[in-house]
């Protein structure tokens, strides 16, 4: 499903299991060749969150997309540069743009996402 984000907007999602959550957004940089791939894992007091800035191309074909948002890809994110939720906000920048990510604690975490052109 492609939703569209204005500046100023927001997108809102609820994800509901019994022990854990695991997710993986993709977002076009409208206006860059830049996209930012975005996994999230909810798993009682260890909510994780991983960003990550890809080149447009990335997210162009299904296939390709399908295979960065496989499970064994988050793995690979959440390993790679991630951020636990009790550390607070994550800063990744690629050139001039700059995403802001943060997650809560707790069994109702939020997760909240930001970019900025810097």
């Amino acid at each position: 499903m492609l939703a569209v984000v204005p500046p100023l907007g927001f997108e809102v999602f609820y994800a509901a299991g019994k022990l854990s959550i695991e997710a993986a957004l993709a977002y076009e940089v409208e206006g860059t060749d830049m996209g930012l791939l975005v996994a999230i894992k909810a798993q009682g007091d260890k909510n994780t969150a991983a960003a990550l800035f890809l080149p447009k191309a990335h997210f162009i074909f299904d296939d390709i997309l399908d295979g960065l948002l496989d499970q064994n890809q988050w793995n690979y994110l959440l390993r790679h540069k991630f951020t636990y939720a009790k550390d607070g906000e994550q800063i990744c920048q690629a050139r001039n743009i700059r995403a802001s990510l943060k997650m809560t604690e707790g069994q109702k975490s939020q997760v909240e996402i930001r970019l900025y052109a810097v």
